[in-house]
């Protein structure tokens, strides 16, 4: 990796999924927006959470491997011992989801 770094933003909210990647002055370098659909439970949201970030990472013109950090937002409480979402009120049904090792898997 050459230059400024690039981090990876993950986002999950209760009406709406967000990913972008943006160079560490803050600029944006691509972003998308898509709405949450958390009915469709908990498994399924973060495959395409995990499908957004690839996409943002291509748009971005960034090489996934120069990406320097990812972060990921979620609603809590979450063990961070464990990297388990227990069960927040945004998101119905995502009880002690394993949203870390879903992410790094």
């Amino acid at each position: 990796m050459t230059g400024a770094r690039r981090f990876l933003g993950l986002d999950i909210g209760g009406t709406k999924l967000a990913a972008g990647v943006a160079g560490d002055d803050g600029r944006l370098l691509s972003r998308e927006v898509i709405p949450a659909r958390t009915e469709d439970g908990p498994e399924t949201v973060i495959e395409r959470l995990v499908a957004m970030g690839r996409r943002v990472v291509d748009a971005s013109g960034v090489a996934p491997s120069d990406i320097a950090a990812t972060g990921v937002s979620c609603g809590g409480p979450l063990d961070i011992r464990t990297g388990i979402v227990r069960e927040p009120t945004n998101l119905p049904g995502w009880i002690d989801v394993p949203l870390v090792a879903r992410l790094t898997t």
